[in-house]
């Protein structure tokens, strides 16, 4: 079902394209979906303001055809784990290496990463005496091996939806939302970033909904955790930035 839910996400993405640009069409989707989502949990003015901008560049017709494409992701990746939007944005010959120098890891490739990385001894020590540990990629592209990393944490029989806070970061924008999108629907706690991660300068930042539901719990526990010369900084990935007001009743909500 995964390979045919791919075939229609791709034909979708064709019959809408007829009168624009393919990328424009795919990244256009991936910026509706990733904020239709976010807002749901973390509301921003601004970007429901620019999913508004965006949507009315479509006819009705075509905007249902958007809402199409994501329910094709969500059903694909219910009937199994994988990259789902890396692999079509492959598939839809997107990925020019001039663009930014992409390449995407082969799911099957993450798999093996993962699978050689988490042995089961290995887990048990990574996670004895740990309510919560991190997993990190700097440079995500549609999240495979973040994702991958969690498909074999399943299959070794470790709830990383509860055990796992991932931060995932990369330096283009389209990346990051195909990233954030993955990770809200297979339900990691996750904070997804924008910007240069060599230079720690970012542009933008996405929660997905299990990690805003999760957030005093990963807060408590990377708190206390740290030192407190080391807070800050560690405090720095973890925290959602946003305006003073809504972050403090962010902070006193008890999910």
């Amino acid at each position: 079902m995964y390979e045919e839910y791919k075939k229609k996400f791709i034909k979708e993405i064709f019959n809408i394209s007829y009168r624009y640009n393919v990328r424009d069409v795919f990244s256009d989707f991936c910026n509706v979906f990733a904020i239709s989502l976010q807002n749901a949990v973390w509301f921003s003015e601004k970007k429901e303001q620019e999913y508004i901008k965006t949507m009315s560049k479509y006819s009705k017709e075509e905007q249902e055809k958007l809402i199409n494409l994501g329910c094709y992701v969500i059903l694909g990746l219910e009937s199994k784990m994988g990259d789902f939007l890396g692999e079509c944005f492959e598939e839809l010959s997107m990925n020019d290496k001039k663009y930014k120098g992409q390449c995407f890891t082969p799911y099957h490739i993450g798999l093996l990463m993962a699978d050689m990385t988490y042995s089961k001894e290995h887990i048990e020590e990574l996670y004895k005496d740990k309510e919560i540990t991190s997993l990190q990629d700097c440079c995500c592209g549609g999240g495979c091996l973040l994702i991958s990393a969690c498909d074999v944490l399943k299959q070794r029989n470790l709830n990383y939806q509860e055990k796992v806070y991932i931060w995932a970061n990369d330096i283009d924008s389209l990346c990051v939302r195909m990233c954030y999108i993955q990770l809200s629907l297979i339900g990691a706690m996750a904070k997804v970033t924008c910007g240069d991660a060599l230079k720690m300068e970012y542009t933008e930042e996405w929660l997905t909904p299990l990690y805003v539901m999760n957030y005093n719990k990963i807060v408590k526990n990377f708190t206390e955790r740290e030192e407190n010369t080391q807070n800050e900084a560690k405090m720095n990935e973890i925290l959602p930035s946003g305006n003073k007001e809504q972050l403090n009743l962010f902070k006193r909500a008890e999910i």
